[in-house]
């Protein structure tokens, strides 16, 4: 079920539009110079604004959030970019809608998973009283729905999943803790046991033990 959030490719409506270039050769390093580059899926132009020039991406100007920009231009990419650089997936616009509402509605499904699994609520309603969910239907963006549907259960087996893997690695490291442990110990039995009885006893009793074997 966790492959529907990931092998769902575009359709041919859905094709996120290419970058033409990096959009900070004459930027002035401002808010509107992020959101472009969101716009265009220019994730070289992202990062040098948010790491080098300190553009924050949680702006509190609701017309200007890159993460609800990437997702109507379908840029699954500069979403998760955006996402890695601390930008808040919930932000809302000037409709109560997040970037989870926008990509939803249009059928962007590759936005849609990256947003879920960036932290988006799926249960947050617009100002019409509308989720992500209802905005799907009513569009009917069927690869939206179904991931949106399903995620609840995805999310709780991806996390069943994270918990096995933590536990089996805690294990391993168990096992290996008591292998260190059993191997030290080995070899400070052999010192002491050469110290008491010396070489020629050690000799003796490990001759004992081939016989007996």
């Amino acid at each position: 079920m966790a492959g529907i959030l990931w092998r769902a490719e575009p359709k041919s409506s859905e094709k996120p539009k290419q970058s033409s270039g990096s959009t900070v050769a004459t930027a002035k390093h401002t808010i509107e110079d992020l959101v472009k580059a969101a716009e265009k899926g220019d994730l070289s132009g992202i990062i040098t604004l948010i790491d080098d020039h300190h553009v924050n991406p949680n702006t509190n100007q609701v017309t200007k959030i890159p993460l609800i920009h990437a997702a109507t231009y379908n840029q699954p990419k500069a979403l998760e970019l955006l996402l890695s650089k601390t930008a808040r997936p919930n932000l809302v616009n000037s409709q109560g809608k997040t970037a989870l509402h926008v990509a939803a509605e249009r059928g962007y499904s590759d936005c849609v998973a990256v947003l879920l699994k960036g932290g988006a609520d799926f249960k947050i309603k617009d100002k019409n009283g509308k989720n992500p969910l209802d905005l799907a239907g009513e569009n009917k963006k069927d690869d939206c729905c179904m991931i949106l549907e399903t995620w609840p259960l995805t999310r709780k087996m991806g996390e069943k999943v994270e918990q096995i893997a933590t536990k089996a690695a805690n294990l391993g490291q168990d096992f290996e803790t008591v292998r260190q442990f059993i191997t030290e110990y080995n070899k400070r039995k052999a010192a002491i046991d050469r110290e008491i009885f010396g070489e020629s006893s050690n000799r003796k009793m490990k001759s004992n033990k081939k016989t007996s074997s």
